[in-house]
């Protein structure tokens, strides 16, 4: 497990609204049980955003929005499979989580 990884949403319950999850632990910390997630929503199923609280990240062939502000701390067995990476956008990606905590 990587930090920037993006995985399938395993839960059956929220998988049709969340169907990706970012993980944006640091990678450092992979010991630990649990990482660090942002769900990741279809941009076409996202109303309006705050662009720096919400980026639209590119996987695959469509758009997503980071649902920054519902990120939370998910057991690693409960991750579904991973689908690839979002390292590519590190950058946004950080500054999202940084608005979220700092404001800046």
């Amino acid at each position: 497990m990587a930090r920037f990884d993006v995985y399938r949403n395993a839960n059956r319950k929220s998988r049709d609204r969340v169907p990706l999850l970012l993980d944006v632990q640091a990678s450092l910390l992979e010991d630990l049980a649990t990482r660090l997630v942002v769900p990741l929503v279809a941009a076409a199923d996202f109303g309006p955003a705050i662009e720096k609280l919400n980026p639209v990240v590119r996987f695959g062939n469509r758009n997503y929005v980071m649902v920054t502000a519902e990120m939370a701390a998910v057991t690693r067995k409960s991750l579904g499979e991973k689908a690839g990476s979002q390292e590519t956008q590190a950058a946004e990606i950080l500054a999202a989580v940084d608005f979220l905590i700092s404001g800046f």
